[in-house]
């Protein structure tokens, strides 16, 4: 098998590639190191690396394609991080959508086509409101003009339906991947990261605890681990194609994430509360049952995965 990462530098490419290189297949990746880092590249003769933007040169893209010529295509290049989606909308947006379309523009110039593009969508396409929890696949993805943060669900929703629209106009297989609440090792820890990073990162060396808003929001966790075997598996199964929720059904509140952090660190949990950020979904969490189906149900507990979280960033 042979599979080409977008996005291979950064948190869930990197561990993406190594999965895949596990499993003994060819990896081909590319990342423009703009959040990535190259000390996650594996050492492996089966896994080869090219720094290359995605909104640059279309024909050199066209040709890092065609020459490796591969099985699968993994689209995770992307800027992420819910602090850029407040902080620079436009970029977020701009970036975000011009990557996919100039990704399906180097597939078409290719003499040689994948058989399979499976793209990381979000769970954020499911809006503020979602019209269900548990938010299943056949629910209706929502925008709104007034959000900021919507930059980014505008852009992954957007590149829903390319990649979808282009991989059966040229008879492709496609697999969109709706991403709840990834967590793991290698997740940029700043401001601009997610929020378990943060947490950890706060718990083991600040001298304060901060929480944005009341700590009521919930969202639901899934280890790296349990998100590259579910990934993984979709993308060579026949039954993988089409859209597909990414996660873990365990819906926790953003004040019990904090307290297990403590607990895993061994710390007295004492929070600041700072104001809360307009537009952030007061819940979020996914069906997993058509996923699951599949994949079987995540392998790693929340106090697990944590456990694990805080001894990577205790190491770093």
């Amino acid at each position: 098998m042979r599979v080409y990462i977008t996005g291979v530098a950064g948190f869930l490419g990197s561990h993406l590639c190594d999965g895949a290189l596990a499993k003994g297949w060819t990896v081909h990746g590319v990342d423009n190191l703009f959040r990535g880092r190259t000390q996650h590249m594996p050492e492996s003769e089966k896994f080869t690396f090219e720094q290359l933007d995605l909104c640059g040169d279309i024909t050199t893209l066209s040709t890092s394609i065609e020459t490796f010529k591969p099985d699968i295509i993994l689209h995770y290049g992307a800027i992420n991080g819910t602090e850029y989606f407040y902080d620079r909308p436009f970029e977020v947006l701009d970036t975000n959508v011009m990557a996919t379309i100039n990704l399906l523009k180097a597939i078409e110039a290719c003499e040689h086509k994948p058989s399979r593009i499976a793209y990381a969508s979000s769970s954020e396409v499911y809006g503020e409101y979602p019209d269900n929890i548990p938010s299943a696949e056949t629910d209706i993805t929502r925008l709104d003009i007034h959000s900021i943060r919507d930059s980014y669900a505008a852009a992954k929703s957007i590149g829903d339906f390319y990649v979808r629209m282009f991989a059966e106009q040229y008879d492709i297989e496609w697999t969109i991947l709706r991403i709840f609440n990834a967590y793991g090792g290698r997740m940029d820890a700043s401001k601009f990261g997610q929020v378990v990073p943060e947490f950890v990162k706060r718990a083991l060396f600040d001298e304060e605890f901060t929480i944005i808003g009341d700590g009521l929001h919930t969202r639901s966790f899934c280890h790296v681990a349990d998100h590259v075997r579910m990934v993984l598996t979709l993308v060579t199964n026949e039954k993988g194609i089409g859209v597909f929720n990414i996660g873990n059904d365990e819906e926790i509140t953003m004040l019990h994430l904090a307290k297990e952090v403590h607990v895993v660190v061994g710390r007295e949990f004492s929070p600041i509360h700072l104001p809360k950020r307009s537009n952030d979904p007061l819940r979020r969490q996914p069906d997993m049952s058509k996923t699951w189906a599949i994949t079987g149900p995540c392998q790693i507990s929340l106090r697990e995965g944590l456990t694990r979280t805080a001894e990577y960033y205790r190491e770093q």
